[in-house]
């Protein structure tokens, strides 16, 4: 009985400190400054690295380690807030302690640093290996990630059809790059059965998380025809969103946009 009790209250300090945590103002400013984008381990939605307030985004998770200082998902919130502010060789560490302490999500950053050659040489194969961890305990971005190496046979033998069943996974947590590389194999010129109805939808879901990408596709399908009616203005519409979000690729189209006159009305050339 004893050790039931005991047990029991143990169990009870557990959920008690999982509770402060999570209330806390430093770990709320944490989450809000550099959560990952649909991590199912915290409820704020996240935050992509170019839009990152890098300085208060550190200031924040440092913080907040302070006050938690073994708590793996703040690591990893931090490691993010690092990188982005070209801190590479702390993040790395920071991504190691956190997946040492079981947070497998953390695969993602050091899976991100093996395949951009920041601070160690680029290997594409280990950065697969490590993104499939994270893909496997259910990053939606991770699985994103392994979908499209998959299919380009980037640090893994080619296989779309692997590639496409990971990226439904994704599709399904709400990663919204997954959500415009499914909706582009359904549009008349991708590889899956034309399904315009659900290229659209997938591409709406994903302009939803205000992702620049998804504003883009949509623009190129409207501007040229592209499984739907030619709109100019709803094409304009969306390449100057993705524009407005930072994406180069859109400031390049809406540069030729405008030069050829179609912002003003004109006919194409």
């Amino acid at each position: 009985m004893r050790i039931v009790i005991l047990g029991f209250m143990g169990l009870l300090l557990l959920v008690s400190a999982a509770i402060a945590q999570t209330e806390d103002p430093a770990v709320s400013r944490c989450d809000e400054e550099a959560a990952y984008p649909n991590d199912p381990s915290t409820s704020h939605k996240g935050i992509y690295f170019d839009r990152m307030d890098v300085a208060s985004a550190q200031a924040a998770c440092s913080e907040a380690l302070e006050k938690f200082p073994n708590s793996p998902r703040i690591k990893f919130q931090l490691a993010r807030a690092l990188i982005a502010g070209g801190e590479s060789h702390r993040a790395r560490k920071l991504a190691e302690e956190a997946v040492a302490d079981g947070f497998a999500f953390a695969n993602v950053l050091l899976a991100y640093l093996a395949t951009s050659g920041i601070d160690e040489p680029q290997d594409d194969e280990r950065a697969f290996k490590l993104a499939f961890l994270a893909a496997e305990a259910g990053l939606p971005a991770a699985q994103a990630e392994v979908g499209v190496r998959f299919i380009q046979g980037t640090g893994i033998a080619k296989n779309v059809t692997e590639g496409l069943s990971w990226l439904e996974r994704a599709v399904n947590g709400g990663s919204p790059r997954a959500q415009r590389v499914v909706a582009i194999e359904h549009l008349p010129s991708g590889g899956l059965e034309t399904n315009v109805a659900r290229a659209l939808e997938l591409l709406h879901q994903s302009a939803d998380q205000d992702y620049a990408p998804a504003f883009l596709t949509l623009s190129y399908m409207y501007l040229y025809g592209e499984g739907v009616e030619r709109d100019l203005l709803t094409g304009e519409k969306y390449v100057r969103r993705s524009y407005s979000l930072g994406n180069g690729d859109a400031a390049y189209l809406l540069a030729i946009f405008i030069d050829e006159g179609h912002d003003r009305g004109q006919s194409p050339r």
